[in-house]
């Protein structure tokens, strides 16, 4: 078994490896992108789950969390900054989020929408 990993393996060969890669750098062109609004690809889709799992009622921590495929601490790590800023309100009672997206003093909804629909035409428009 030893001899396995005596030798350095070719690059790119781990496909593993190489989504983790490809994955790293979408989400470094999103945080490029999102800049200008002080937001990360990261708060930015945790944002849109929360619009999503919570019209009718605000979305629990726990299903937010299954919903996005992260432990609960990690969650709510990346949770912190959008409650500091003001984007999601917090109801501590049972842990439950609700998206403030479009109430005065955040980012609008549509507008966001719009930003990131334009940047991803001027970037990914282009042929290969």
């Amino acid at each position: 078994m030893e001899e396995h990993f005596s030798r350095p393996m070719p690059r790119g060969i781990c496909t593993c490896g190489s989504l983790r890669a490809a994955s790293r750098r979408v989400s470094q062109y999103y945080d490029s992108v999102l800049a200008p609004l002080r937001l990360k690809i990261t708060q930015f889709s945790i944002l849109a789950e929360v619009h999503r799992g919570g019209l009718q009622v605000p979305i629990s921590m726990h299903d937010l969390a299954v919903a996005m495929f992260m432990d609960r601490s990690t969650l709510g790590h990346n949770l912190r900054p959008l409650v500091r800023d003001e984007l999601l309100h917090l109801r501590t009672k049972a842990s439950q989020y609700s998206s403030k997206l479009g109430d005065s003093g955040s980012v609008p909804r549509s507008e966001l929408r719009e930003y990131l629909v334009k940047n991803q035409r001027r970037h990914f428009a282009r042929p290969c």
